[in-house]
């Protein structure tokens, strides 16, 4: 009888190591600095070189029409003319002239107008609020919310102006102080006065946002876009940027991980389960916030920080290449924005363009400011990574360094030196790199899983299964479940070499129970139950894989060996003709299909 050559253990790759999934991207929230320096006494307004000549009257009802259309440098123009023509001291036209200085950002003299309106008449209850809005301004907020007090407390001379006013300039002051609750207390006494006010409906959404109370900060912005109308100084542009950011927030790890423990499922004990939750659970939430952002960013073209975070959110729905089209529209906007340069070059790097990444992260580098709550030790991240893809490992070890040395205890840091030593071929010293970035964050799955992948090189088995399974006990819930399989797949064919041969069957089983669509796992399965001469198993292992890759020629020669085995001769060579229409020079088929060829003729002839 003709000897046939017996299948060779098929070895795989330990999967790819890995940075960092999900991209690790930074959520800072944007605040405008207010530095302008207030005139410690109050100003005159000059008098025209030129005599003016009309009527008193007339520039006072001119002053009042053109500031309601609102045309606001006319109608500032207006109002100085009639202060000059006018024969008394006017509070109201100083009042006026306080608001338009305050819509065309002129902060220190809207102050200066309101002073002088209050000079004329104390009790003015809008010249106190028009003065505590010049003061919020101009970062004072302890003096602003003393100025709105005492308006709500004389609660006379309004004009045209309501106390809802009032109510939300305080509550704005009391957030610039980071006083959420006393705030939102504010915004609800100036909704009780005028409920259909869309500047304090989003400013309710905003201090909601804050006190990480999202699903209400949501139901306030979408008021907020109902009512629209009252919207003074915001937009429904910033309504959508923060229910996008809302909404981004929600798919962050603590929130979605709740709102799936929430549900009454087997989640603790079905992984599969749990990971389906998390991941349609989390994709509806960017889904929301993309289109949150692009109603941004549609209704305000220059909006920048929504360019960015829209940026940050394709990037988190792995939709790269429409990331980067939106953090370089944000940093055409807005040059200095170094929260967008940071997510454009980890964005490049996601996509495989290095070089580009790199001139992205030493550009962040250069801003000394913008950096929101993100950190240069972030961007120095990144720059290790573009240095690592395009080889140049030692300055990818000096980058990474650097960023080690501002955030010493970063596991995500200490992983990406992990990973660049492996590529350098510098195994014991990614190891290292490893147990540091494990000591940073015992729970870090992506530590563990290339802590095993190491080990796994480094032929020390017993070891690294020990690390497949502390990444599978570990957090695994933000994990793809691509990667989880992985784990035990890996695991898996350990097992085997370590003669554990139930057990690797049942790693198999649980990587394909996590990622049905993982060919590595199949076939690692019929590999198994081939070892152990269960081929009705083993060949419906093969078939499954090669359904999901027909071209895995290995598998269609290891599918004819398992019919050989089951005496199925015809379909053995169908198998192996099927490889080599694949691929016509490949060995294992040729010299196997030659061997059963010669056997089945003997069996024939016989």
């Amino acid at each position: 009888m003709t000897k046939i050559n017996k299948i060779k253990k098929v070895r795989f790759p330990s999967v790819a190591l890995s940075f960092n999934f999900w991209g690790s991207i930074i959520i800072a929230q944007f605040s405008l600095p207010f530095n302008i320096n207030i005139p410690q006494q109050p100003t005159a307004i000059p008098i025209p070189p030129i005599p003016i000549t009309g009527d008193f009257n007339y520039y006072f009802s001119l002053c009042n029409v053109l500031r309601k259309q609102p045309r606001l440098e006319e109608a500032l123009s207006a109002c100085n003319q009639a202060i000059n023509l006018s024969k008394k001291k006017r509070a109201d036209l100083w009042g006026f002239r306080s608001d338009l200085l305050l819509k065309l950002g002129q902060y220190d003299q809207a102050l200066v107008s309101s002073l002088q309106a209050l000079e004329i008449q104390p009790k003015n209850s809008l010249a106190l609020t028009l003065q505590c809005r010049s003061l919020l301004a101009l970062g004072q907020p302890d003096q602003a919310i003393s100025a709105c007090d005492s308006a709500l407390e004389i609660n006379q001379n309004w004009e045209e102006f309501s106390p809802s006013l009032t109510w939300l300039s305080r509550g704005l002051a009391q957030e610039q102080k980071a006083q959420y609750s006393e705030a939102l207390a504010s915004f609800d006494q100036a909704l009780k006065l005028d409920p259909q006010n869309s500047i304090v409906l989003v400013s309710s959404c905003r201090v909601l946002l804050e006190m990480e109370k999202h699903e209400p900060a949501i139901t306030n912005c979408d008021n907020a876009l109902k009512v629209n109308q009252n919207w003074g100084e915001s937009s429904p542009a910033q309504a959508w940027f923060w229910r996008g950011l809302a909404f981004s927030r929600l798919a962050k790890y603590q929130q979605v991980l709740a709102s799936c423990e929430a549900k009454k499922t087997d989640l603790e004990t079905n992984i599969g389960v749990k990971n389906n939750c998390i991941l349609t659970t989390r994709i509806s939430r960017l889904e929301s916030a993309k289109t949150s952002y692009e109603q941004a960013t549609t209704l305000d073209p220059e909006f920048a920080v929504a360019w960015t975070y829209q940026g940050i959110n394709l990037g988190e729905l792995n939709e790269y290449v429409q990331a980067k089209k939106a953090l370089e529209t944000a940093i055409k906007i807005y040059p200095n924005n170094a929260l967008a340069l940071v997510n454009l070059c980890a964005t490049l790097n996601k996509l495989g363009n290095y070089q580009e990444a790199l001139t992205a992260c030493e550009s962040g580098l250069q801003q000394d400011s913008n950096w929101l709550e993100s950190e240069p030790a972030d961007t120095f991240i990144q720059k290790a990574q573009a240095l690592a893809g395009l080889k140049r490992y030692e300055e990818g070890i000096l980058a990474i360094d650097q960023a080690l040395s501002l955030k010493p205890d970063s596991a995500i840091a200490w992983n990406t030196k992990t990973v660049i030593l492996w590529q350098a071929q510098k195994y014991q010293e990614a190891l290292n790199a490893s147990e540091k970035a494990l000591a940073a964050d015992p729970n870090y799955f992506q530590g563990w899983f290339n802590r095993g992948s190491i080990l796994r090189a480094m032929q020390q088995n017993q070891e690294a299964l020990r690390a497949y399974q502390r990444a599978i006990g570990s957090d695994i819930t933000f994990v793809p479940i691509e990667t989880l399989g992985s784990v035990w797949t890996n695991s898996s064919a350990i097992l085997w070499d370590l003669g554990q041969y139930p057990e690797a069957i049942a790693a198999a089983n649980s990587a394909i129970e996590i990622d049905p669509n993982s060919v590595s796992a199949w076939f690692n399965r019929g590999l198994f139950f081939t070892g152990v001469k269960d081929y009705e198993e083993a060949v419906k292992s093969y078939q499954q894989a090669l359904k999901l890759d027909p071209k895995a020629v290995n598998i269609w020669v290891a599918q004819g060996m398992g019919f050989f085995y089951l005496k199925r001769y015809s379909e053995a060579l169908n198998a192996l003709e099927e490889a080599l229409k694949i691929d016509p020079n490949y060995l294992p088929a040729l010299e196997n299909r030659d061997l059963i060829s010669r056997y089945f003729q003997g069996k024939v002839n016989k």
